[in-house]
């Protein structure tokens, strides 16, 4: 059954009513809840055009209700440790694997340009007929489909779980632990980069995490790692990112000494 506190509160937002938006924000209202309890306490808001858009909110849920309809939220794992999720403040859908690295896609454009902490939200949250928000939201998230948010969600994890591994290097909560030690680790990745791609190209049978691996792309990534074309350095330059941005630098220290077996563990899909 669909409640109001399932629904996003986007959709009872009017997106040229700045100051509401604002309000809802500050107050981090995410569902159409939350938004109604705002709206007895901030009374000197102009709350017409929500509470117009309510009503409409409320009447298709009533239906999709009455059609059987579920709600369709989905949860990351999320953090042993709470203070973590403050990182998801600081981070952006353009750091997770989505893309092939030997050609850039503009499918994912607008879930890149959003904060990793208001993805989880919107995942967790759906329109008024039950379907899940990222999925169906033409407006915030075009092409990203609901054969992709099983995908979405496992790739999140695995940035939460390397969040949990950058916090067990260092003791400070207030800096983005996603980018510690980054510089370092892309000079390992640099200077050690034709054995990554030969170990991830001889020891992959099918899929990487970001892509299939077929016969062709295996020829694009040993490309990379002997030639010096555009697209060769394109392509290296992210796989460089990749790598770097999920392992740790102890990690990365075992790789200069010829210990590539954390690849495996990480990036090749069994």
């Amino acid at each position: 059954m669909i409640e109001l506190k399932n629904v996003s509160a986007t959709t009872v937002i009017p997106y040229d009513d700045y100051s509401i938006e604002e309000l809802v924000e500050k107050e981090g209202a995410v569902s159409v809840e939350d938004v109604l309890v705002l709206i007895n306490k901030y009374p000197e808001y102009n709350w017409s055009e929500v509470i117009k858009m309510f009503g409409d909110v409320k009447r298709k849920i009533k239906l999709a209700n009455k059609r059987g309809h579920e709600p369709e939220m989905f949860h990351t794992k999320g953090y042993s440790i709470e203070d973590l999720s403050k990182q998801d403040l600081m981070n952006y859908g353009d750091i997770l694997l989505l893309d092939n690295p030997t050609y850039f896609k503009v499918r994912y454009k607008y879930l890149k340009d959003k904060l990793i902490s208001q993805i989880k939200t919107d995942l967790a949250h759906t329109t008024p007929n039950g379907k899940n928000y990222v999925s169906a939201s033409n407006y915030d998230y075009r092409n990203v489909g609901s054969d992709r948010i099983p995908s979405l969600v496992s790739l999140i994890e695995m940035y939460e779980e390397q969040i949990e591994r950058q916090s067990h290097l260092t003791s400070e909560r207030d800096i983005n632990l996603f980018e510690l030690h980054k510089d370092r680790k892309m000079d390992i990745t640099e200077a050690m980069y034709n054995e990554i791609i030969m170990y991830l190209v001889y020891n992959t049978n099918e899929r990487l995490v970001w892509a299939d691996l077929s016969e062709p792309q295996k020829k694009l990534y040993l490309s990379s790692a002997i030639n010096k074309k555009q697209e060769d350095l394109k392509t290296r330059k992210r796989i460089k990112e990749y790598i770097a941005n999920y392992t740790t630098l102890p990690e990365l220290e075992r790789v200069a000494n010829h210990d590539l077996k954390v690849l495996k563990k990480r990036f090749i899909v069994k």
